[in-house]
């Protein structure tokens, strides 16, 4: 970072997103390596545990000892001006090459260490966590390492940043790499390229910019965006299986600060960087698909396995597609990135296949009834059960009952489940799909802002939903003006059948809709 420059650069793109001048507000950097006079904070070819923090010779647990880097680098914190040392501080931590070639190297042991040192870093500065943060670049992909001893750092970080005391964030990824300097050009060596480095620039400012948003000058990047910009990239937090398709799981995302996802390359097109893994299995992603802004489709060469984990770039992680000539083949641009070209990641301890994290389904005022409207139809009042399903739109276990379904902006598939249930779609929802699977006798689609009297229109034909399902797909015309405004796949239901589907119009809480049933 210092024979590329990139910490100057990152220190003046920091000082910009705050709004600092560089004189009456600047960044200080507190950073120097052998080729520079003075104590090092920094030194390559050096492992975390052994040539900076040794256990305890007595062998008690949680007991560090400082070595000679280490206390290099205390001795540069201490010997900086009152003003300096005062100051807020983000420690910047790119270290973790060495540490992986451990084979022997465990999560608590990495995490005890870095608490050590953390205490003496912060004691140095006369300061205590809340002021100064820990920013993780996350564990990159370094040609000798283990990959369970890469991910064990990963998984350090992680905890570190999850503990509220501890006050740290995993601040960049770094897995769409090449590792190609000083190794005649064969890529995942031990180093970092200028431009591997380069990526940092962007990735880690956010970071600290956002850390001490506090700071933000009026006017400037970070005050505009109301004190939050897009820093950590988007989060897949969610991994669901597609039903009728055992070779899919549907990924679900959170964007920091984003609103969608650049287009896939493709590389990132092919799965690069997914796997799913368990006890005995370990299994690359074969395709990639956007379904929407807050979701990724993934295909896999096999049926998932039940109790599997998702994880994105696992253990030694650089970006390669399956099957390419890691040594010839570049890194970057093989991620999946949001709109500011953040890449996206997951937990380092995986995301549990089919589990469900999500809250309560969006309630209905207590017993609102839905009235469809006089048609000469039979027109059957039905009211929000006291059990509503899961709001992913998946029947919670047990006996049969009765449902209330609702899709929302990101929750497109509804599941009917045994009873007779009501599956709402919102047909002005910006995703413009949803699909219904297991739709039978005594079930009934409402689709709310659907208004015959206000022009609105619908057309049955067959189609296919953005899961690549098929059915009798009702396209939907709120205006009458000839706009596809919703289209909703009833998931293997005939045309014919679609056809003979009795509809009646109705309100909800005062919003129009229309009934199929």
């Amino acid at each position: 970072m210092i024979d590329y420059k990139s910490i100057f650069q990152i220190r003046d793109e920091v000082q910009k997103l705050l709004g600092f001048d560089g004189i009456n507000q600047k960044v200080n950097l507190i950073v120097n390596d052998s080729n520079i006079p003075g104590p090092d904070t920094v030194a390559s070819g050096t492992a975390f545990i052994g040539t900076w923090m040794k256990p305890a010779e007595d062998g008690r647990r949680n007991d560090w000892v400082p070595q000679s880097y280490e206390r290099n680098l205390l001795q540069a914190i201490t010997e900086q001006p009152h003003t300096v040392r005062s100051a807020p501080t983000a420690v910047v931590w790119l270290h973790n090459e060495y540490d992986s070639t451990n084979a022997n190297l465990t999560t608590e042991q990495w995490t005890s260490a870095v608490r050590a040192d953390a205490a003496l870093v912060r004691q140095a500065l006369g300061q205590d966590a809340s002021s100064v943060p820990y920013l993780f670049i996350n564990a990159i992909p370094y040609g000798q390492s283990h990959g369970s001893s890469n991910q064990a750092i990963k998984l350090g970080m992680q905890n570190l940043a999850a503990d509220p005391s501890f006050n740290a964030r995993i601040a960049a990824q770094l897995a769409d790499v090449d590792m190609n300097a000083w190794n005649d050009g064969a890529m995942g060596g031990a180093h970092m390229s200028s431009a591997d480095a380069s990526l940092l620039v962007d990735r880690l400012a956010r970071s600290i910019a956002d850390t001490f948003a506090d700071q933000a000058r009026p006017g400037s990047p970070v005050a505009l965006a109301g004190g939050h910009i897009d820093a950590l990239g988007p989060e897949a937090r969610r991994a669901m299986p597609v039903p009728g398709n055992a070779d899919q799981i549907l990924v679900e995302v959170v964007h920091d600060a984003a609103t969608g996802f650049d287009p896939l390359s493709g590389a990132a097109s092919e799965g690069t960087g997914w796997s799913i893994r368990s006890a005995d299995t370990s299994m690359p992603a074969s395709a990639a698909k956007i379904v929407d802004p807050s979701h990724i489709l993934l295909t896999f060469p096999e049926p998932v396995p039940s109790g599997a984990n998702l994880y994105y770039a696992w253990g030694y992680g650089r970006l390669v597609p399956t099957g390419a000539p890691p040594q010839w083949t570049s890194g970057h641009g093989n991620a999946i990135y949001d709109n500011n070209g953040l890449p996206i990641w997951t937990p380092a301890s995986g995301i549990p296949i089919g589990h469900d994290t999500s809250t309560s389904a969006p309630p209905l005022a207590g017993s609102t009834p839905i009235t469809p409207g006089n048609t000469g139809a039979a027109a059957p009042s039905f009211f929000t059960p006291a059990h509503p399903g899961r709001p992913d739109g998946t029947e919670v276990p047990g006996p049969p009952r009765n449902l209330t379904l609702w899709t929302a902006p990101g929750r497109n598939t509804l599941v009917s489940g045994a009873g007779n249930d009501t599956l709402f779609v919102h047909a002005d929802s910006p995703d413009g799909w949803a699909s219904v699977l297991n739709f039978h006798r005594g079930d009934m689609v409402a689709v709310l802002g659907l208004d015959w009297a206000a022009g609105g229109h619908a057309t049955w034909s067959n189609g296919t939903d953005q899961l690549g399902r098929t059915g009798a797909t009702l396209t939907v015309d709120l205006h009458g003006t000839g706009h596809t405004d919703m289209t909703i796949t009833f998931v293997g239901l005939s045309l014919a059948d679609a056809r003979d589907l009795a509809n009646s119009s109705g309100e909800l809480n005062g919003q129009p809709l229309i009934v199929w049933r």
